[in-house]
């Protein structure tokens, strides 16, 4: 007996349904490979100096302050994250994890020990963080590969945690990590000073020399006394800006009227820093010929004429101004 025709609508249907499955699997293979891809090199910002000035100073004597967390960019406290990160224990490295554009699948900073195993960190500068955001961010971590390999979580937080719900649903939280053999660590503000109180100058490099002599031992103190930190740097940079500019106005002054406007009224010369702008000519140069000779070197230079737009978009850290 011959077999039933086959509409082409019943073969179509027949095979999506065959290939549906097999269609999923590798998309959600690709998504966990990528998801594994987000150990990325630090970005310059999270690597360099914290900015901006220093916090209050302390009110209180010796032993009775926590550091102002809470009056730090939220930039500074993910770099003062990452420096902590890398006193605990044995260090590797520690790494951002994701940037622009990435899912971070729960943690910020990765910690690579010596020993094979990771911690991870999430850092919150939050004004207030409660029971349930705990409960949220411990969830989100478990949902990701992460809690898989990590021996340690590390929850740092800006704000004050003395609630009871908070703090319950912190013991609640441990336990759930605990069964999973995942340590579970909070840093709030009295703990995390504590952390610091023996890295002078971790806490010179953000909170300023006040704070280092309201949270330090003394002897932290003296260690650091020729030590010039990065609110000493920019204080002398501003003023040698000034000075400079006061001194090259007086022996420089340029053209004493720089036209007149529509009324017919003098126009005053423009300010130094009006007088210059950045130059539209570059010479890229290969970091391996910075070792060989002038002929060498000019052999391997590329020199070459670009817009000012082109010069926006090129690294900075790639390029060498030329000026005339």
């Amino acid at each position: 007996m011959p077999k039933k025709a086959t509409s082409r609508k019943a073969i179509k249907k027949k095979t999506a349904k065959k290939m549906r499955p097999a269609a999923r699997k590798p998309l959600k293979k690709g998504l966990k490979k990528a998801g594994q891809g987000k150990r990325l090199e630090n970005p310059t910002w999270l690597v360099s100096d914290a900015v901006g000035g220093p916090p209050k100073p302390p009110v209180v004597s010796r032993g009775g302050n926590n550091l102002p967390f809470l009056q730090m960019r939220w930039e500074n406290f993910e770099r003062l994250c990452r420096r902590a990160a890398a006193l605990s224990g044995e260090v590797e490295a520690a790494w951002v994890y994701g940037g622009a554009g990435h899912a971070q699948l729960g943690i910020d900073i990765l910690v690579s020990k010596k020993d094979g195993t990771f911690d991870v960190w999430q850092s919150k500068r939050h004004k207030k963080f409660k029971g349930p955001d705990v409960t949220a961010a411990v969830k989100l971590f478990l949902k990701h590969e992460w809690a898989k390999k990590a021996s340690r979580f590390v929850l740092a937080v800006a704000c004050d945690l003395s609630d009871p719900k908070t703090i319950n649903a912190i013991e609640t939280q441990r336990e759930k990590l605990g069964e999973r053999g995942i340590g579970f660590e909070v840093l709030e503000p009295t703990e995390f000073t504590e952390l610091l109180r023996n890295h002078p100058e971790i806490v010179d490099d953000f909170f300023d020399r006040p704070w280092v002599e309201a949270v330090c031992p003394p002897e932290a103190l003296a260690a650091l006394a020729n030590r010039i930190s990065r609110f000493d740097v920019a204080s002398i940079r501003d003023r040698l800006v000034k000075f400079y500019t006061a001194w090259i106005a007086s022996v420089d002054p340029g053209l004493p009227i720089a036209g007149a406007d529509s009324h017919g009224k003098p126009i005053p010369a423009p300010q130094l820093k009006q007088r210059y702008v950045p130059p539209d000519v570059i010479v890229t140069l290969d970091p391996a010929s910075t070792d060989s000779g002038p002929d060498e070197q000019s052999e391997q230079s590329a020199t070459k004429e670009v817009t000012r737009q082109e010069l926006e978009s090129i690294n900075f850290s790639q390029r060498r101004r030329v000026c005339c």
